[in-house]
């Protein structure tokens, strides 16, 4: 294992710009992910929210 540790940290060294943008990328699409992900949840628990008030208040008739 450790000329698999040798070889990685040689290579990452070598192109840091690389590595960077790399790793920047990894946490941009990891953040997007989650963004989305909570967002489509909590437009799931609105939407859900709005028509359990509209079926209360008389409302369901024009749901149909």
């Amino acid at each position: 294992m450790n000329i698999f540790y040798r070889l990685t940290l040689k290579i990452l060294s070598k192109n840091k710009v690389r590595t960077l943008v790399t790793i920047i990328g990894i946490i941009l699409s990891a953040s997007m992910i989650t963004a989305v992900t909570s967002f489509m949840s909590s437009l799931q628990d609105f939407w859900w929210i709005w028509l359990l008030h509209r079926t209360e208040t008389g409302m369901a008739q024009y749901l149909m």
